[in-house]
């Protein structure tokens, strides 16, 4: 695995959380690092013209909630709720990247 791959997109998801976040393989993006709506949109897109990833077929509504119900989610979680939502972590970002398009997450 490329170090210069794994730094760039770090520095890409920085964009939306800030330098001082701590990213590893396993963090989510929607539920650790409070990604969502036209964030996640705007990140997968700089993917896209940075590397030439494709996310066609990508089921953003399975992984991410639009950015009124993010913010729901995450006034929820205060009180113990939990996401359904699928994970999507950074470790799979970079996988899809190597890659070059879009694929599921394994289960589990």
């Amino acid at each position: 695995m490329d170090n210069s791959l794994r730094g760039n997109l770090l520095k890409l998801v920085q964009e939306f959380v800030g330098s001082r976040c701590v990213v590893s393989d396993g963090t989510r993006l929607f539920h650790d690092l409070e990604i969502s709506g036209d964030d996640v949109s705007e990140l997968l897109n700089k993917v896209n013209q940075q590397f030439g990833t494709t996310f066609e077929g990508f089921r953003f509504d399975a992984y991410f909630p639009n950015e009124t119900d993010g913010l729901m989610y995450h006034v929820a979680r205060l009180f113990g709720y939990s996401s359904r939502k699928k994970s999507f972590t950074f470790g799979h970002l970079v996988k899809v990247v190597e890659a070059g398009r879009r694929f599921e997450p394994a289960e589990g």
